[in-house]
């Protein structure tokens, strides 16, 4: 037997699948230990503090729906749900040096092209949460520092994966002092009740992108209440 390597073009459907669970496999055991490693860390640098822990599933896959601030609202979300290795789609602009793509990469990230609407990306995370992963997404697209994100626009990309896989959605408000995220500033991290996407994208007439609006406006109110249940 070749211990040779098939070229990716060559491989079966099969083959091609069991690549993608080894490489996922690894990737969870990689990021659970940079988690565990640098924790305290991101407790001490944004004292994240964490309202409604309760709403977050303890098994099965789910998607979580923030709102996006800075660059580091992948290691604050982290942060707030350690034992939960969420995975991120970030934009591929962050993986263009070694060190973006380490550190990305060491949190789960994966490059997705924002521009060109990024198909691919949006099949990696049907099958990420299809085998019972954990997944974050920024509906906004962009980050929105200083910025009231009752303001911003967002996209209804989250709403249709959430639907294709029938994930539930866990609405997610960041609170911070003037919407900026800085170092020693406390973050508050406000988690919702989880959300039917099929329910909610009913009631929006079929439409997810205005089903989307609907559940962002529930994340923002979370934030300017207080209340998240």
């Amino acid at each position: 037997m070749s211990g040779k390597t098939k070229p990716s073009a060559e491989l079966t459907k099969e083959e091609k699948e069991a690549a993608a669970r080894r490489e996922n496999a690894a990737v969870r055991k990689h990021y659970g230990r940079t988690l565990r490693a640098i924790l305290w860390l991101i407790r001490l640098f944004w004292r994240v503090k964490v309202r409604g822990g309760e709403n977050i599933p303890e098994s099965g896959a789910f998607l979580v729906c923030s709102n996006h601030i800075s660059i580091f609202d992948i290691p604050v979300l982290s942060g707030a749900m350690p034992e939960k290795n969420l995975r991120y789609m970030a934009k591929k602009e962050l993986f263009r040096t070694r060190l973006g793509r380490r550190f990305f990469g060491s949190f789960g990230a994966y490059p997705v092209d924002r521009k060109n609407g990024d198909v691919g990306a949006i099949k990696t995370a049907i099958s990420l949460l299809r085998e019972g992963e954990t997944l974050a997404i920024f509906p906004q697209g962009h980050r929105y520092p200083g910025v009231d994100p009752r303001e911003t626009e967002v996209r209804g990309g989250a709403m249709l994966i959430a639907r294709r896989t029938g994930a539930p959605l866990i609405p997610v408000y960041l609170k911070t002092k003037k919407n900026r995220c800085r170092i020693f500033r406390p973050v508050e991290v406000y988690i919702g009740r989880p959300c039917d996407a099929a329910a909610l994208t009913e009631a929006a007439g079929g439409d997810v992108t205005e089903a989307m609006k609907g559940l962002f406006d529930r994340i923002c109110n979370m934030g300017e209440t207080g209340v998240w249940n």
